[in-house]
């Protein structure tokens, strides 16, 4: 699976993990590799840790009560809009459940609007580019 992510390894194949594992604001991968073959060694999980030079934003949601999952973040960065969906799993790959935004050159966020999963709508400034949790209002 990690070919998906353009993070294909000789050991990969199960499960690829997109993270963000140091704090960074930019996702990091955990593999989970399959079972070697008797004739092969090496480690059932492998991190990749992503040293690119571009910046992204993370926004972690902490609802006033429930779960994040399904709340949907519309971001702009330099005028455009990006929209993404807090998701833990995709299909077989699995993920944090965070909303992740690339920013292509930017410093960060114009401004983001969230609307959380009871239908409540909260408005938030910008944001530079880095990790950042959230609490519903």
């Amino acid at each position: 699976m990690g070919y998906l992510e353009a993070a294909d390894r000789v050991e990969d194949g199960y499960i690829v993990a997109p993270v963000d594992i140091d704090g960074d604001g930019r996702q990091d991968l955990v593999l989970r590799n399959t079972d070697p073959a008797p004739r092969h060694s090496y480690n059932p999980v492998t991190v990749l840790r992503n040293q690119l030079d571009g910046q992204a934003v993370t926004l972690s949601l902490k609802p006033t009560q429930g779960t994040a999952m399904g709340a949907r973040v519309t971001a702009w960065v330099n005028g455009k809009p990006l929209m993404r969906e807090v998701r833990s799993v995709n299909g077989a790959v699995q993920a944090e459940p965070v909303a992740y935004l690339g920013l292509a050159g930017a410093a960060g966020v114009d401004r983001v609007e969230i609307r959380w999963p009871d239908g409540s709508v909260q408005q938030v400034g910008a944001l530079a580019a880095g990790r950042h949790t959230i609490a519903q209002k």
